[in-house]
């Protein structure tokens, strides 16, 4: 019985009408998304007033009133040509999105070259994941910075096979320059270091010679991050980033918090919209009047000592929620890299990709202290169809009508969710 269902489930004809119809589907889901909005830059986190009072302020006086340095200078060079905000906005996270394409499938390539059908169909996967998020309709830097984690993970991943002192160079570079970009390129930090320690292990070299490597790395890192925010460090001490909170001092973790309980005693439905509608920054200032300045936690140290059970809830919600959106756009396909992490004689570059995703995934999920939002996976997605062609290449996926069928049923599923989202539309 399984065997005649693998052989009909896994015939070569049926993956090709699959992925005939996947694409198809795909690409009027799409369609029917742009021409929802078409060409109309969202602003929803107000990064066109900061680019706005970039051009009038300067770098300067910018970075010390808080600002995406490296994002500006960017938007404002493609702004000379365009003369227009939402026209500067589209145009370079558009080349972003391109970049995505392009670089990633150089670097998919570079990562696993193998040239079958299957990895043509995990770039093509990816390739509709890219265009259908439509980026370049958002005036927000996530995409942008996804460039430079796009780059980092390349470095590590690729070039640290057997790396040069430029290698090194670069991916102090590329941590410099995301550093310049937005505050959360914190996250880069635990990955670059699994990284490190990675090319440390298999390198037999002496000590001191990988020691002046990696400290020659954070040099560069260290003086590429410093020509973006030094106007804020010599007038504030601190980074120069922006600041999405309001003048009444009420912070983004005591506005979370006050809708996560909300969720938690069933006052609201477990949906973000209990933070991003029903808990606006009026809310938490008319409870703070009320119920004193110290009855919600200010930061999320104070956050988690206070209600560690709550933290622990929407860390594992959110994990929940990560497990959820990449099965839905990758199919069976995602377990591929699962099976071979757990599996004794696997090499630990095999496993790499999908370790460096979970830990920035898990990462992200405990600390974020709010519904995850999936524009801050912008670059670290290139980890998934990472893992799984290294996957695909394993001993243990040899029978050809195996994997047919796990790329039939796992294209088959992503077909019928966007089906969904068609007649949902």
């Amino acid at each position: 019985m399984t065997r005649n269902f693998l052989a009909i489930i896994g015939h070569r004809r049926l993956l090709q009408i699959s992925f005939a119809i996947f694409v198809l589907v795909y690409a009027v889901l799409i369609v029917l998304r742009f021409l929802d909005k078409p060409f109309v830059v969202d602003n929803n986190d107000h990064y066109k007033e900061l680019f706005t009072d970039f051009l009038h302020q300067g770098f300067y006086q910018s970075s010390v009133s808080g600002t995406s340095a490296l994002y500006n200078f960017v938007l404002a060079a493609t702004y000379q040509f365009t003369q227009s905000v939402d026209g500067a906005f589209l145009i370079v996270n558009a080349v972003c999105d391109l970049f995505y394409l392009v670089f990633g499938w150089y670097f998919l390539k570079s990562l696993a070259p193998v040239n079958t059908a299957y990895a043509h169909m995990v770039f093509g996967v990816y390739a509709l994941y890219i265009i259908n998020q439509q980026s370049y309709l958002h005036a927000s830097n996530d995409t942008f910075l996804g460039v430079f984690v796009l780059g980092l993970l390349y470095v590590g991943l690729v070039r640290f096979k057997s790396p040069s002192l430029k290698d090194f160079a670069a991916m102090g570079l590329l941590l410099g320059l995301a550093f310049g970009t937005r505050i959360t390129a914190v996250y880069l930090i635990p990955p670059v270091a699994i990284l490190i320690w990675h090319w440390w292990r298999q390198n037999s070299l002496e000590p001191k010679y990988k020691i002046a490597k990696v400290g020659f790395m954070a040099l560069i890192f260290v003086i590429t991050t410093l020509l973006f925010h030094y106007p804020s460090l010599i007038e504030k001490q601190k980074l120069g980033y922006e600041s999405k909170e309001p003048k009444s001092g009420a912070t983004w973790i005591q506005r979370n918090y006050l809708g996560l309980k909300k969720v938690e005693q069933g006052k609201e439905a477990l949906h973000r919209d209990a933070i991003w509608q029903h808990t606006k920054f009026d809310v938490v200032d008319a409870y703070l009047n009320a119920n004193g300045a110290d009855s919600l936690p200010r930061t999320f140290i104070q956050a988690v000592v206070k209600d560690p059970l709550l933290a622990m809830e929407i860390g594992l919600y959110n994990c929940l929620a990560v497990l959820g959106r990449f099965l839905r756009f990758w199919g069976l396909l995602l377990l591929l890299p699962l099976i071979v992490f757990f599996r004794k004689g696997s090499n630990r570059l095999t496993k790499l990709p999908i370790i460096l995703f979970f830990v920035f995934a898990v990462m992200l999920s405990f600390t974020c202290y709010t519904f995850i939002e999936f524009r801050w996976f912008s670059g670290y997605e290139i980890l998934v169809p990472a893992s799984i062609l290294l996957s695909i290449g394993h001993d243990y996926m040899t029978v050809t009508p195996l994997k047919n069928a796990l790329f039939t049923l796992s294209l088959m599923l992503v077909t019928v969710f966007n089906l969904k989202s068609i007649l949902g539309s």
